[in-house]
């Protein structure tokens, strides 16, 4: 099966003070606000409408995942393929700016997911079908701002923390198209594909809600200016620098205001050659989580923020 999905489009965070997260967004990860609604602050960083999206609100939550579909055919296949499934759509029109097609979903978790075709503007640049083609505008399309922050290339990937870890995995895989990159834990926690990059979605056994979001930058020269930046706005890392063993990936981690968890990472494993990968089980490798050596806080996967109220239910 091809993927629809191209990859991942924005994250949506409820947050208890939305001054502060926006100020996080823009002072610390570099990100632009392009406009309010309501309530609703988007914020980008490349040539997309918006990567981030914050939700005034009472709570700190999880509101949604959004990922992009390859095409408004691809869209239609999957609104007929979730059908077949039984699975209600929520929404079959954009319900915020950007989006110029979309639908809106729960999956097995009670996650609420987007899929959706961006307006044309933001498709002006880097239009290749594949997303590292298509992130090669974002320089151009962001010259005009220079904020304080670190500001990523895009938004990378996202980890889902799940209850039933396998039912989301046969989910994104058999519905949606995803391909199994890793595991470990015992499958307690997968690493899924969309494209050549080894992950855009993970999950992790945990309560249902967002364990962390991923922003890629460009080298490691740039995760090294985020810990001096941090320190200098009175904020610590987390847990990093180090290299993850699935994905081989560069990677810092700190929080943001509302709770969530927020990696930046970079050197992420591409796989190009789709016939000859074979999933790897990191399972008995102690050093999955951090080739360099110093494993994560013991309260590390614990951490994040579960679902907003209504998705709570699930299907």
């Amino acid at each position: 099966m091809t993927t629809p999905i191209l990859g991942i489009g924005h994250v949506a965070l409820h947050v208890p003070d939305l001054d502060a997260a926006v100020t996080h967004a823009t002072t610390i990860l570099g990100l632009r606000e392009v406009e309010r609604q309501n309530g609703t602050v988007y914020l980008t960083c490349d040539e997309q409408h918006h990567a981030l999206q914050l939700i005034a609100s009472d709570t700190a939550a999880f509101d949604h995942v959004a990922l992009e579909a390859t095409s408004i055919v691809a869209l239609e296949e999957l609104h007929t393929a979730l059908q077949r499934e039984g699975i209600a759509l929520l929404s079959e029109q954009p319900l915020e700016p950007g989006l110029a097609h979309s639908i809106r979903f729960l999956g097995p978790s009670g996650h609420l997911f987007e899929i959706f075709v961006p307006r044309a503007p933001e498709l002006s640049l880097g239009a290749g079908n594949d997303a590292q083609e298509r992130r090669v505008g974002y320089l151009s399309a962001n010259v005009f701002f220079n904020g304080p922050g670190i500001r990523p290339r895009c938004l990378g990937h996202a980890l889902l923390k799940c209850e039933r870890v396998e039912e989301m995995q046969d989910f994104l895989t058999r519905v949606l198209g995803f391909r199994l990159s890793d595991r470990a834990l015992g499958g307690d926690i997968v690493w899924l594909r969309c494209g050549p990059d080894h992950h855009t979605l993970n999950l992790v056994r945990g309560c249902n809600g967002l364990h962390h979001y991923a922003w890629e930058v460009e080298s490691w020269a740039d995760l090294e200016r985020l810990g001096d930046h941090l320190v200098a706005n009175n904020h610590t890392l987390l847990w990093g620098p180090g290299r993850h063993g699935p994905g081989n990936n560069l990677f810092t981690y700190h929080l943001d205001p509302s709770g969530a968890v927020v990696e930046y990472f970079a050197d992420l494993q591409r796989i190009d050659h789709e016939a000859s990968y074979q999933p790897q089980d990191w399972t008995n490798n102690p050093t999955w989580n951090n080739q360099w050596g110093p494993p994560p806080p013991g309260d590390f996967i614990e951490r994040g923020v579960d679902l907003a109220a209504p998705q709570r239910a699930g299907r």
